[in-house]
């Protein structure tokens, strides 16, 4: 059983490997965190804000242009009733879970991609649904196609693709996830990226999305064995301007090596309380078998003196008699 003491030190070694933990975490998660400006935004939404923000809000709010050069051809939308019947005939030939677009797709997927060039960011916003859940795409996918909606995700993955079937040079296939989704992704087709934004894979970007939801687009996640079931993600077909938060860095990363000195500090802390630890035990032991030593050989020097036995009284002293001599008889 450990005493108090150490039993003390014991937990204060698990609160250090604790405190290393949470640094350790916190570094690596540093960039995943939604500004707290785009987080009330999202909380707004959730709870079925209708008011649309203004100009001015957005720069509050930091949504970056949502291109350098936002191109927008005339042409009808989906305020068109005409165009709102042909696309509720062609979404009758979608499939959700499909592996890519089929050819049978083509003609809606056309006509939903054309409505977005027909738009700028700003005018999709104006009538963007930001109260449409992810949950709710994936349990009513053919009562919501066509819908316009807002959604902020975090971003991952951007890929170039050819857009020649849409009579366009190059679109853009955004991957990420929102609050609500969890770890579940959304596809974006969009035919323009915001001014800098990377492309490529692991990337670490907040984006806001004003798009269409078209279907459930089929993918299989990284490792997915040969004959593993396709996952499902709702392909929304739009715009996507980046979110920054005012007053905040953009690349918290470039603080990294604070944490990591600090997880470095815990960590040789760590080292020297748990080397401390086993030496005092140690010593402990060893002024433990000390002691027990000493009291086996004082018991034994007892043992010897009791096994000598004296054998009668010792003789009288020599005394010299009266006339000064001594008396040898």
């Amino acid at each position: 059983m450990l005493r108090g003491s150490e039993r003390i030190r014991l937990i204060a070694m698990l609160g250090t490997l604790c405190i290393l933990g949470a640094i350790v975490f916190r570094s690596m998660k540093s960039d995943l965190q939604k500004p707290p400006a785009a987080e009330r935004e999202i909380e707004e939404n959730q709870a079925g804000a209708t008011k649309r923000p203004s100009k001015s809000g957005d720069r509050a709010r930091g949504v970056s242009k949502p291109a350098e050069k936002e191109s927008v051809a005339p042409g009808p939308s989906d305020e068109d009733p005409e165009e709102v019947a042909a696309a509720e005939e062609e979404f009758q030939a979608l499939t959700d879970g499909t592996l890519g677009i089929l050819p049978e797709e083509m003609f809606a997927y056309r006509r939903v991609f054309g409505w977005v060039e027909h738009q700028s960011f700003a005018e999709m916003k104006e009538r963007a649904d930001p109260g449409v859940s992810f949950d709710d795409l994936m349990r009513r996918p053919e009562m919501l196609r066509g819908k316009l909606m807002q959604v902020d995700l975090n971003v991952r993955q951007v890929i170039p693709g050819d857009g020649k079937a849409l009579g366009v040079k190059t679109v853009y296939e955004l991957w990420g996830f929102s609050q609500d989704s969890g770890s579940w992704l959304y596809s974006v087709i969009v035919p323009a990226l915001p001014e800098g934004m990377p492309t490529g894979r692991n990337l670490e970007e907040r984006m806001r999305v004003e798009g269409y939801f078209f279907k459930l687009q089929g993918y299989l996640e990284a490792g997915a064995k040969p004959r593993a079931a396709p996952l499902k993600a709702p392909l929304l077909i739009g715009r996507a301007a980046r979110l920054t938060s005012a007053g905040e860095k953009k690349s918290p990363t470039d603080y990294n090596w604070l944490y990591y000195a600090a997880a470095g500090f815990v960590f040789v802390s760590f080292i020297f309380t748990l080397a401390q630890f086993f030496a005092r035990r140690k010593a402990q032991r060893h002024r433990a078998q000390l002691d027990e030593y000493k009291i086996e050989r004082g018991r034994a020097s007892l043992n010897r003196d009791d096994a000598h036995v004296v054998g009668g009284p010792l003789p009288p002293e020599d005394k010299p008699d009266d006339e000064g001599g001594f008396d040898f008889r």
